[in-house]
């Protein structure tokens, strides 16, 4: 988003850059896309959508 593409390219590609964040650590891991997910003002974002945010980084109901 800060090179190119929308909030809308980034939710597009949410769902493998969780993916390989959690399943080979990234290169950066998930502080980018933390980071990413703040610029990108995902808690203005649809209720399901941050609800798939939240189940991801906190499984057992921790909410934000």
């Amino acid at each position: 988003m800060t090179t190119w593409g929308e909030v809308e390219y980034f939710k597009h590609f949410l769902p493998r850059l969780l993916d390989l964040s959690a399943t080979t650590g990234l290169a950066y891991g998930y502080e980018v896309v933390l980071g990413k997910l703040d610029y990108a003002k995902w808690n203005e974002w649809e209720e399901t959508e941050k609800d798939a945010i939240r189940s991801f980084y906190w499984p057992g109901g921790r909410s934000l």
